[in-house]
């Protein structure tokens, strides 16, 4: 009896212990945040066995702040939603705990691609605790929100909350070195995607140095990739190669797939830039459905759209499509303007090599609307902020001049020289208001200008575009209609061009269409207009002139382009269809008469100019299959390739 009751006594004793909550010391803290930064797949499991015993609220908090940073950073981003979701019910009454879960949890969702998400979250965070009060915590959380309105193209918001946070964490006196280099690297990204590459670079290898003496591995990996991307967008694609692969290998190290899959996006772009493509896509081969299954929607995308330029450059427009199209998906999944501007830019370009002139337009004018709704986004946000801090300013200097003017007969001298400070602050502000609307004014209407430029140029050779000619074809018939003055348009085609794309590449193939390009444009006059109407083919307008004089002009552009020669290409060539618009036909007609001429031009051996003829034009519209005779069009150059 007496063994049975000391044994139940035990047990009862033990069951006590195991109902006692425990407290952690200092030490086991600070190794778990430590753990979290270094040693990521060791945190993960040191906390789990932490959260498996009694803790008071606040340790519960701490420990899951370091389990949600190594989670996040090892992209596992279901167990971070997991653990917010466990741990909100406890944030009563622990702000800085509750900021810096927030922080990590936000993040998660900015790399999922879900940044409207993110946004409120932050923003509700923001409104419930001052930063004033909790500037530790805040600095956290505001410097997630500028790397989402980064990522989303918001750069003024990006670098103000930057800013904020790093000012944030100076006035609360605490030393959190990975928090630091995260927002030196945060601060890198701006200055990146700014074009500020010099600044950029700077502060990458600041981080990187800051890295490797912390001893983080995955922010040593980060920065390395951060200034392998730099050294691809000066355009030293060695450099960036022998980078990006230093950066995988150290994401290999610490077992980090995601960190390794965006480091062969920069060894595939710089063999890409070279113009390797094949190569870059077997370097980048089922490399999307790695980033899907960790769901890094943002690195599909961007991945997803690289590809689709990669295929268009070997003309395999089915795939360019077909990853464009899922780079718009995902870019739409993620709410972000600047992504579908970009993916709208590349589906255009698409459409208009397969031909299909009524998608391709469509989607420039897409584009066209998403950098509107972009740059008017920017714009509004910025005025309405120059707009908030003036307002403030002139109330909180009103409240002085009233304070000063109540204690006048105390202090008459403290009056005038607070009337004078608020005069002068006063006018500071509005002239600096004033100065930032101007400034807001002059860069919308230069974008307005470049997105009207871009909408009816060509971006290889500066020439007009196929919307820019056909435009231009309409004006010359109105006019024609309106005051009967003559007009003329010659089709003119680069002789054996797919030979020079398919032998020598497409860089060379791109310097001889800007050759040809820049050639015709100098012999023209002022008022004829010459756009590029299709791959290797020019269309040229000719106001106010007679076909003989129409005549004297082409056969003196197809002699400018015999007489010039590139390095590495050699001579070149061009076949000219040419006629004059008459009061019998639509514009449709001529188009398809100097084609079919164009096409006579080719048949006879190359290096001509033909005149279409009202029997060519009639002959055509019959049936373009026909075979043309020598009584169809009239050559008149003699001259064979």
């Amino acid at each position: 009896m007496r063994f049975l009751a000391v044994f139940l006594l035990s047990i009862l004793s033990f069951s006590g212990l195991a109902t006692t909550t425990r407290a952690l010391s200092q030490t086991e803290l600070d190794r778990l945040e430590r753990q979290s930064t270094q040693d990521r797949e060791r945190a993960i499991t040191a906390t789990k066995i932490y959260l498996s015993i009694p803790l008071s609220d606040l340790q519960r908090l701490q420990v899951s702040v370091f389990r949600c940073n190594a989670l996040k950073e090892l992209s596992r981003y279901d167990e971070v939603a997991k653990l917010f979701d466990t741990t909100k019910p406890l944030f009563s009454g622990h702000a800085e705990e509750a900021l810096r879960i927030t922080a990590c949890y936000s993040s998660a969702l900015q790399l999922q691609g879900r940044t409207r998400s993110a946004l409120s979250l932050i923003d509700d965070m923001l409104q419930q605790y001052e930063a004033d009060a909790e500037p530790y915590g805040v600095s956290f959380l505001l410097s997630t929100k500028a790397s989402v309105h980064n990522y989303r193209g918001e750069f003024t918001e990006a670098m103000e909350a930057l800013t904020l946070a790093m000012k944030l964490l100076e006035t609360s006196g605490r030393i959190n070195h990975y928090h630091q280099i995260s927002m030196r690297d945060n601060l890198s990204n701006i200055y990146h995607y700014l074009g500020l590459t010099e600044l950029a670079m700077e502060q990458t290898q600041l981080t990187l140095k800051e890295a490797q003496e912390y001893g983080d591995k995955r922010l040593e990996s980060v920065a390395t990739h951060n200034t392998a991307a730099l050294y691809l967008k000066r355009g030293q694609y060695d450099k960036a190669k022998e980078l990006a692969h230093q950066a995988q290998a150290l994401s290999h190290e610490i077992n980090d797939p995601v960190g390794a899959g965006y480091s062969s996006i920069i060894i595939a772009s710089s063999l890409a830039e070279q113009g390797r493509y094949k190569e870059a896509l077997a370097a980048t081969e089922n490399l999307e459905l790695m980033f899907n299954r960790y769901k890094e929607n943002v690195a599909s995308a961007n991945l997803q759209l690289k590809k689709s330029q990669w295929y268009s450059k070997l003309d395999d427009y089915h795939l360019a499509l077909r990853y464009a199209q899922e780079a718009q998906r995902l870019f739409s999944v993620a709410d972000t303007t600047l992504g579908l501007s970009k993916s709208a830019k590349a589906l255009a370009e698409i459409h208009r090599k397969r031909g299909d002139v009524q998608l391709a337009l469509a989607m420039q004018d897409r584009q066209i609307e998403l950098s509107e709704q972009l740059f008017a986004l920017e714009m509004n946000k910025e005025i309405a902020r120059q707009q908030a801090e003036f307002q403030k300013s002139f109330e909180r200097k009103e409240m002085q001049l009233l304070e000063a003017h109540l204690n006048a007969q105390q202090n008459a001298f403290r009056q005038t020289q607070a009337q004078y400070r608020v005069t002068l602050t006063i006018a500071a502000c509005l002239f600096i208001s004033v100065g930032a609307l101007l400034l807001l004014l002059w860069r919308s209407n230069q974008l307005s200008q470049q997105l009207k430029h871009s909408a009816y140029h060509d971006s290889l050779t500066n020439l007009g575009n196929r919307r820019c000619a056909l435009e231009r074809l309409e004006n010359e018939h109105q006019r024609f209609l309106r005051h009967k003055q003559p007009f003329c348009a010659a089709l003119i085609d680069i002789d054996h061009f797919k030979m020079v794309n398919d032998k020598l590449g497409h860089q060379l193939g791109d310097e001889a269409l800007i050759s040809v390009a820049n050639t015709l444009k100098a012999s023209l006059r002022k008022i004829d207009c010459c756009a590029r109407y299709g791959g290797e083919e020019f269309l040229v307008v000719f106001p106010n002139t007679r076909l003989d004089q129409a005549h004297e002009v082409v056969e003196r552009l197809r002699q400018a382009i015999e007489s010039i020669e590139i390095d590495n290409i050699g001579p070149l060539s061009i076949s000219v269809g040419y006629g004059e618009f008459t009061e019998h036909e639509d514009l449709d007609a001529l188009l398809r008469s100097i084609d079919y001429a164009l096409y006579q031009a080719k048949a006879k051996g190359r290096n001509r100019c033909i005149k279409a003829s009202s029997q060519l034009q009639s002959s055509h519209k019959k049936s373009e299959a026909v075979k043309p005779t020598s009584d169809l069009a009239t050559d008149t150059t003699a001259v064979t390739n």
